[in-house]
């Protein structure tokens, strides 16, 4: 990941899939646990899936946790920086190895499925030790009404993730150091397909950003994920960084960026991806 002193969040392909957030700032870890017979909307155009087959759907498309992360990350509005497959706890756990332990450790799970890089690995497994079990906060979704009980039309029972309770239930997990920037941003949806402006303003919102406008394009971007514009100190700040890691977008430098500080242009690949 290569930040410096931001927020890390990874989704864990446990039974149930579970959320870690390690936030650098106070050196703590939010937690956030998710029925696997939570149903959301996968990423990709997959249809509606329980969230715990999500991994194995991600396997047999060859596309490994993207899968997992992305369709948590849309569902419950939490910008996602990576995924790890089953055992992935033990990145988490409370211990304070050192470098050089974590490094030992590492080597040790060398066949652990995840998209971190090895430097990732051993920086969460010593930041996250030194944090100890008493700066670890549950964040319980079903308490807080994020999930709500449903029966599907195959009778089958299960929870719902309520949108408008994620913004305010889990703006915990916001990067405070994008916060801390107060970049105001415009989402401007030229996918052609409606409603994801305000997934992604979900998102982003956690994040930190604020957004300040939606809108849909008159015409489609095609051949594009995203792209994000601005002035080059607001797209090279923390807040123009993360933004267009967490969707992969183009960045693209503008003279004046007017009443707002960085645009996301959604584009015709963006629905395949998320």
């Amino acid at each position: 990941m290569g930040r410096n002193e931001t927020r890390v969040t990874v989704v864990v392909a446990s039974e149930d899939p579970v959320v870690y957030s390690y936030n650098p700032q106070n050196e703590s870890v939010s937690v956030i646990t998710i029925p696997r017979n939570t149903q959301v909307v996968a990423s990709g155009g997959y249809g509606n899936w329980f969230v715990g087959s999500l991994w194995g759907l991600g396997i047999q498309e060859k596309k490994q946790g993207r899968i997992l992360q992305n369709s948590v990350q849309k569902s419950l509005g939490i910008p996602i920086d990576a995924w790890v497959g089953p055992g992935g706890e033990i990145l988490f756990n409370d211990r304070n190895l050192g470098l050089m332990g974590a490094i030992g450790e590492i080597i040790k799970l060398n066949n652990l499925e995840t998209n971190l890089s090895f430097f990732d690995k051993v920086n969460l497994l010593v930041s996250v030790g030194r944090v100890g079990r008493f700066s670890r906060n549950e964040i319980p979704i079903l308490k807080k009404n994020v999930l709500v009980e449903e029966t599907f039309s195959d009778g089958v029972e299960g929870y719902e993730v309520v949108p408008e309770r994620t913004v305010t239930e889990l703006d915990s997990l916001r990067d405070d150091k994008v916060f801390a920037e107060s970049k105001t941003l415009r989402v401007n949806n030229a996918s052609g397909v409606s409603g994801l402006a305000n997934e992604v303003s979900r998102v982003v919102s956690i994040l930190g950003l604020r957004v300040i406008s939606t809108e849909n394009a008159k015409e489609k971007l095609n051949g594009e994920i995203c792209v994000v514009s601005g002035k080059v100190q607001n797209l090279e700040s923390v807040a123009g960084r993360r933004l267009a890691q967490i969707y992969k977008c183009r960045t693209y430098e503008v003279g004046d960026d007017g009443p707002f500080s960085l645009e996301i242009t959604l584009g015709d690949r963006f629905v395949k991806e998320y």
